[in-house]
């Protein structure tokens, strides 16, 4: 069970992760509040991943955030891999967060990550596509770029940069809020 440790009176789910049920981000009703919701195909909701735990989630590095920052869903991603884990973005830590089917959330990246691959001074990872193989694809919305990372590390590589997008579609033209990057089942 993920642990919900911000003393809320939320009732946190031992996310068993099926197919047939629906899981989606809310934002509480509070800027910093965000939460992960579990819906069964019943209607029967709970919560999945709480602000909380966000903040305790370790880093693969195995470092920590400070307490009390608070979650944000704000065009954001959750996605499902092959392998049964769980994968979202955030707009506090800017991070890509990971809940694997033993319970475990990590954050599997940092802004600071992304932000040395792509050489800008902040990230937003938003949208994510899961490949058959060990990669996530995710669209950073302050690079403009299309991001590789290794599920399983957390290694993050550029795959197309802004400007080779703007090479490949046009000079003025280029991408300006990529969105939903999407793989089609093998």
């Amino acid at each position: 069970m993920v642990q919900d440790t911000g003393g809320t009176d939320e009732e946190v789910d031992d996310n068993d992760i099926k197919t047939g049920d629906m899981w989606l981000t809310d934002n509480a009703g509070a800027v910093d509040n965000g939460r992960i919701l579990k819906i069964t195909p019943a209607g029967v909701a709970t919560v999945a991943v709480s602000a909380a735990d966000i903040d305790a989630a370790p880093t693969v590095a195995g470092d920590t955030f400070p307490e009390g920052m608070g979650a944000r869903f704000t065009d954001n991603d959750i996605v499902f891999d092959a392998f049964g884990n769980f994968y979202f973005t955030e707009s506090v830590f800017d991070g890509l967060f990971r809940l694997n089917q033993n319970n475990q959330l990590v954050q599997l990246v940092k802004e600071s990550d992304i932000s040395a691959k792509t050489q800008e001074t902040s990230a937003s990872p938003q949208c994510i596509a899961p490949s058959s193989g060990t990669q996530l694809y995710v669209t950073d919305y302050y690079s403009d770029s299309i991001l590789s990372i290794n599920r399983v590390t957390g290694g993050v590589e550029v795959l197309v940069s802004e400007l080779e997008l703007e090479s490949a579609i046009g000079v003025g033209k280029g991408p300006e809020r990529l969105n939903a990057p999407c793989i089609p089942p093998t």
